[in-house]
């Protein structure tokens, strides 16, 4: 069973951290001065460092009511975020585990290309798009760990494998219960209408089957788990017309 006030929530919830963040970045206020040790280290272990650290900083949320409602022990969502410049192109990665060693949060990496290239970056709308997919996609996350009373599992679409031979490991990945609605929730959020958002995922498992990390049948049978899902539990609005699975 969907809850409407739950999702509509995290979407604001959604929109108001990417904008902290945005306007974090673009201050340039947090502008590390000298290497820090444990920060490097921390990161090492959990990606290849492109480029050294250019910026780093944490931020604190208040739960949004509802979810409050549901688990009075959470009360606050900690963001830590680390910038790199000088990287290839532009990209972001996260994860639900914040730096600071909190409990609830997330991590985020945003990698940049040259220092010259930031402002026409900013200047575009895909930074924004991009931090608003990756904070409602580790917001899914937080949700199926830390208020899994209102996440209903049954509600999964089960990939049929029996033609498919040694699937890999990102295709079992991607079709794991968890990574389905935080995939689909991330681009629903950044889509107004049913055909941008299946353009949007569409686009990524291009770039997945064109880089030889998936195969064509892999992605085919990864877009059709996350279309089922998707379009029995979306909450895109369309023309003003609330087109939510019932």
């Amino acid at each position: 069973m969907i809850n409407h006030k739950i999702i509509e929530e995290l979407s604001n919830f959604t929109d108001e951290i990417s904008d902290c963040i945005y306007q974090s970045l673009k201050s340039r206020s947090f502008i590390l001065q000298e290497d820090d040790a444990w920060l490097t280290e921390e990161l090492k272990n959990r990606i290849d460092l492109p480029a050294p650290v250019s910026q780093f900083f944490g931020l604190g949320f208040e739960v949004p009511d509802s979810l409050l409602a549901v688990n009075e022990e959470v009360c606050d969502v900690s963001v830590t975020v680390a910038l790199f410049e000088g990287c290839e192109s532009f990209s972001i990665s996260a994860d639900n585990v914040p730096l600071d060693g909190s409990g609830v949060g997330m991590h985020i990496n945003i990698f940049f290309s040259k220092e010259e290239d930031l402002e026409s970056d900013f200047s575009s709308d895909k930074v924004m798009l991009e931090l608003e997919n990756s904070v409602r996609h580790e917001l899914e996350h937080i949700l199926q760990e830390d208020y899994s009373s209102v996440v209903d599992y049954l509600e999964y679409h089960k990939i049929d494998f029996r033609g498919c031979v040694n699937p890999s490991n990102l295709c079992l990945y991607l079709v794991q219960p968890s990574e389905v609605s935080a995939h689909v929730r991330g681009y629903e959020h950044i889509s107004n209408t049913h055909a941008a958002f299946f353009e949007h995922i569409l686009n990524l498992l291009k770039g997945y089957t064109s880089a030889g990390h998936l195969t064509n049948d892999e992605g085919l049978r990864v877009f059709l788990c996350w279309k089922d899902w998707f379009e029995r539990n979306t909450y895109i609005k369309e023309k003003g017309v609330e087109l939510c699975a019932k």
